[in-house]
């Protein structure tokens, strides 16, 4: 305060025709004032952190710029540290750009579930509805540029780029319900397996495997015979099959060939996998790493089998090591580039494991009840991203932090203006 002002209060308080108390009256007056302001200041800082909260789709988010992945697509670059709570969940639109996984999710346990697709920063869209309404789980191409879905019960079955927008459909595909009338029917819950190179994308279907050309537009029926199901690709022109032994029970095996075939359905390959643990061979259970060279045989543990993965040489069929038990869960399927990560429960958690370290991929909010994370290769050989300040965290606090700063914000401005009031009044009963 100046000097001037000092001066003023003091002649003030020393005139004889001022009623006692007035300095002291103005001084509380002048404080109060201030005091008002830095709470309202206080209160609009808050507003803001609340507002950006509200408007930040997650904490330290970067959007990953296209790049080149496998020569000269462009293709995811990573995967989300964390798929965390999001208030508005869009439509997938024409363009979004590469994503790193599939989740097939629910907001409530035993509700019908929904397919979103996953951005590297745990950014989530609704894939089309329609597609929830089918027993085809939809596909995700291993550089993420590209997803495949039933379109209806009838089909088409359609490939959308999600780079350019552009949509292939391939009529004739359809359900495997019994009155489905289109002339291939998809097997349930079955999941698709494309090529090295992005062109093909391989369905298993009753009778066989569908070989979809992206490229062309072509089909192709690949006949099962006695091969059980596509489990992978070797190559762009080779595919592996998964079958199995003489057993007892419904899918419970014995003994594991993986047999391999050119495109034209004649066999290149076939071996017994030597000291495979007994196990369901289910349409979930085989996976081939990214370089082709191996096989993991996964058990989910049902009709009592041990539950855990094995991987096998697929030129020799000798296994390369012993089983690593996981508590796997299917119906997902398992994701090999760089590294095997497989479906899993931690605790009472869905999530997908590395299998080198045992150590969850990615955390999923407890809001949702996740049943299958379906991982583009790209993104699970990429870098953990999209977490910012909360990284890894499961905290109940790290899902609701705008929740959390929203609160925050509107007590500290309801407190700021009871506080406000109850001085106003406090000098008006004094004046």
């Amino acid at each position: 305060m100046s000097a001037d002002l000092h001066d003023l209060l003091d002649d003030l308080a020393s005139d004889a025709t001022v009623a006692p108390g007035l300095a002291d009256r103005a001084w509380q007056a002048g404080s109060a004032r201030a005091g008002a302001r830095r709470l309202r200041l206080a209160g609009v800082a808050a507003a803001l952190v609340g507002v950006l909260a509200l408007l930040l789709p997650s904490a330290g988010v970067a959007v990953p710029a296209l790049g080149p992945a496998r020569g000269e697509t462009a293709g995811v670059q990573g995967h989300p540290e964390r798929i965390g709570r999001q208030w508005w969940v869009r439509e997938l639109p024409d363009r979004p750009g590469p994503v790193a996984a599939l989740l097939q999710a629910s907001r409530r346990d035993g509700e019908q579930p929904d397919w979103y697709a996953v951005r590297a920063d745990g950014h989530r869209f609704h894939l089309p509805e329609v597609s929830h309404q089918t027993d085809q789980y939809p596909s995700l191409s291993r550089d993420g540029r590209r997803v495949g879905y039933l379109q209806t019960e009838e089909g088409p079955y359609v490939v959308h780029d999600l780079v350019t927008g552009e949509r292939t459909s391939f009529e004739g595909i359809g359900d495997n319900r019994e009155t489905t009338r289109a002339r291939f029917r998809v097997q349930g819950q079955a999941p698709a397996h494309w090529s090295p190179d992005g062109r093909r994308v391989a369905l298993t279907v009753i009778g066989g495997a569908l070989l979809l050309d992206v490229t062309t537009g072509e089909v192709e029926l690949l006949p099962r015979g006695e091969r059980g199901l596509v489990t992978g690709w070797r190559a762009e022109d080779r595919l592996v099959w998964l079958t199995p032994g003489p057993g007892s029970g419904a899918g419970a095996v014995s003994g594991v060939r993986a047999v391999t075939t050119d495109l034209r359905s004649r066999t290149v390959a076939d071996v017994v996998l030597a000291g495979a643990a007994p196990s369901v061979l289910s349409q979930w259970a085989g996976v081939v790493s990214d370089d082709g060279r191996r096989l993991a045989v996964v058990s989910d543990g049902t009709f009592d089998s041990v539950t855990g993965v094995q991987l096998f040489d697929l030129t020799s069929g000798q296994a390369l090591g012993a089983l690593t038990p996981v508590e796997v869960w299917q119906p997902c399927a398992s994701t090999w580039g760089d590294r095997l990560v497989v479906p899993a429960r931690v605790g009472q958690r869905l999530t997908t494991v590395d299998l080198g370290t045992l150590e969850p991929l990615t955390a999923v909010t407890p809001s949702l009840f996740p049943l299958c994370l379906l991982w583009a290769t790209d993104a699970v050989d990429g870098p953990a991203g999209g977490g910012g300040l909360l990284g890894s965290t499961d905290a109940w606090w790290a899902w609701w932090w705008k929740e959390v700063l929203i609160g925050a914000a509107a007590v500290l401005g309801v407190g700021a203006e009871r506080v406000r009031r109850a001085r106003a009044t406090k000098l008006s009963a004094r004046g």
